[in-house]
């Protein structure tokens, strides 16, 4: 069955009732040959991203012309072709505690919590409204908003820019699907994109995932012919269906071991894609997920034991295949016509070779390329990565890295200079996978990295330095509040409001309010909350005011602004 958009394909659909029987062709069903299992495998697969291919299927010349092969002519007042007249700015609710207002080219979203999710049949009141979708350029979606709802922003094609804020955890599906304008995303703090969020938009060239999202859907960049490279963040487990799909110009992909997983179709067409270093940590790669891409060689990680059906497929530029000893099935089409494969190394011996089932008819290429034996890989120990820097307040900084099977321990370092040449400091570390340095400058901005050591007869031998993090740290170390100064026994006792993540507090008392020649005590715990002092003159006011501190890796105190002060009579 196909599906079509209301706005894009309603002329279609009434010639594909005239032409009856009309579908389209799939390269992948030469591979059938009446093996019917195989054949629904394909058509399921080639339904969900293939919208575009079928609307590329009729000219249009095609949709102005009759069944009797004659041109229809048409026609329309001159008034519907004049632009829309202006219109005030409008606005109105999107979420239960969510306001939109549009002005001046610019769509705003204000409030706190989740926006509305939207459809084909319900579109958001910015997308019905004609005028605003033709004026649209930027959207501002304020701190607050968690989430964009389903649908919001889709068939918004002259939406350019977009600012999302650090509060946002959730974009919606297809949220800005044919947005074929907007030139770039940046997250802050998202968690999850949902199923074809940024589909076929055109221009985007630029995407920024943050760490610690969890979650990317199906078809998310589909037909983003613009996207030139992707980081995939520490922590993504799974590179879902069609995600890349048609993505021509994408040349650079980064992943971590975190994924175990590609989807179906995942990287099919990425033309540019002449590279790619896949996760160790993968099992699984699914049908047809580098199907015509400009792959020249890959290594698949050992632990995966099938190649599905057409994995592979029309990659003529794929020249070398590293394949693991693990590997027990290439099923038919993996590598059909890839006809500049004439290399293949194995991480087994010959008798594994045979061992495994392949599907020699659509697999020429496989069987008639070269194979070399070559030992299985030693587990090496890889580099790790900084994958998070936390401001803790008053130059507390926590820096995070991925633990490494095997590792000894881990270095890291940090300084304010982007090239690490100049003051630059580390630390060695074993067993965790975070440490705080408190010796660090409020207002000033960090890089850090990580490496990782193994022992080596009484040595450390050391991985090449991760990837650059950097981080301003703007927090101070959090302050009590002084809530009351008595006597009591010929003493003057101040008590004060627990601060939370402190290790001790210091109090002062001086016969002014500048605090000159002050006397000063510190107490230690967070959950000591008073202190009394004797030997204060008679006679005098005294003033008294107190302060949180934590003590950083250095030895050295840290400490918050001073409390307010408080006065009393003595």
């Amino acid at each position: 069955m196909l599906l079509f958009r209301k706005n894009r394909a309603g002329v279609l659909i009434g010639m594909l009732v005239m032409l009856g029987g009309l579908s389209p062709v799939c390269a992948e069903e030469s591979l059938s040959d009446g093996d019917e299992n195989v054949f629904e495998e394909i058509v399921r697969e080639e339904i969900p991203g293939s919208e575009s291919e079928i609307f590329t299927a009729l000219s249009e010349a095609d949709l102005l012309t009759g069944t009797d092969g004659s041109e229809e002519e048409i026609t329309g007042s001159s008034e519907s072709m004049e632009e829309l007249p202006l219109a005030e700015a409008s606005s109105g609710a999107c979420g239960k505690s969510l306001k939109w207002s549009f002005s001046n080219g610019t769509l705003t979203i204000t409030g706190t919590g989740a926006m509305y999710d939207y459809d084909w049949e319900n579109p958001s009141p910015w997308a019905k409204d004609a005028f605003i979708l033709k004026k649209m350029k930027t959207a501002v979606i304020e701190s607050g908003v968690t989430s964009i709802g389903n649908c919001a922003f889709m068939d918004c094609s002259e939406l350019e820019k977009i600012t999302f804020p650090d509060t946002l955890t959730t974009v919606g599906e297809r949220a800005f699907e044919y947005c074929t304008d907007l030139e770039e995303a940046v997250f802050p703090g998202c968690k999850k994109l949902g199923y074809g969020a940024f589909r076929f938009c055109e221009d985007l060239s630029a995407v920024q995932l943050p760490e610690g999202i969890a979650e990317i859907g199906e078809w998310a960049f589909e037909g983003c012919v613009n996207l030139k490279a992707i980081t995939l963040p520490y922590g993504i487990k799974t590179i879902p269906e069609g995600t890349f799909r048609g993505c021509s110009s994408l040349s650079t992909v980064t992943m971590y071991d975190s994924v175990v997983s590609v989807g179906k179709t995942a990287f099919r067409d990425c033309k540019a894609l002449h590279a790619l270093k896949l996760s160790r940590n993968i099992n699984n790669i699914g049908q047809y997920a580098f199907h015509g891409s400009g792959l020249k060689e890959i290594a698949i990680p050992t632990g995966v034991t099938l190649i599905d059906y057409g994995t592979f497929f029309d990659c003529a530029s794929l020249a070398k295949v590293e394949l693991p000893y693990t590997l027990r099935e290439v099923r038919r089409g993996a590598f059909m016509d890839c006809i500049s494969l004439k290399n293949i190394s194995f991480t087994g011996n010959a008798a594994q070779w045979k061992a495994i089932s392949v599907d020699r008819e659509n697999n020429a290429y496989l069987t008639w390329a070269k194979v070399s034996y070559i030992d299985p890989p030693v587990e090496e120990i890889v580099p790790s990565v900084v994958y998070r820097l936390a401001d803790e307040g008053s130059g507390f900084l926590r820096i995070y890295w991925r633990t490494i099977r095997g590792a000894d321990g881990y270095q890291i370092r940090w300084s304010q200079d982007n090239t690490m040449k100049k003051g630059v400091k580390s630390a060695s570390y074993s067993g965790c996978n975070n440490a705080v340095r408190g010796d660090l400058e409020v207002g000033g901005t960090y890089y850090a990295q990580v490496r990782v050591f193994t022992i080596e007869k009484g040595e450390r031998v050391y991985t090449s330095w991760s990837g650059k993090k950097s981080i301003t740290l703007t927090k101070q170390l959090a302050s009590p509040v002084i809530r009351d100064l008595s006597l009591r026994g010929g003493k003057v006792r101040a008590s004060w409001t627990a601060a939370e993540g402190v290790e001790g507090y210091q109090v002062r008392f001086a016969d002014n309010a500048q605090f000159r020649s002050a006397f000063t005590a510190s107490v230690r715990g967070g959950n000591t909350l008073s202190y009394s002092r004797s030997s204060l003159a008679a006679g005098k006011n005294w003033y008294a005011s107190v302060r949180s501190y934590r003590v950083g890796e250095d030895g050295n105190r840290y400490y918050s602004k001073w409390s307010d002060t408080l006065q009393i009579s003595y």
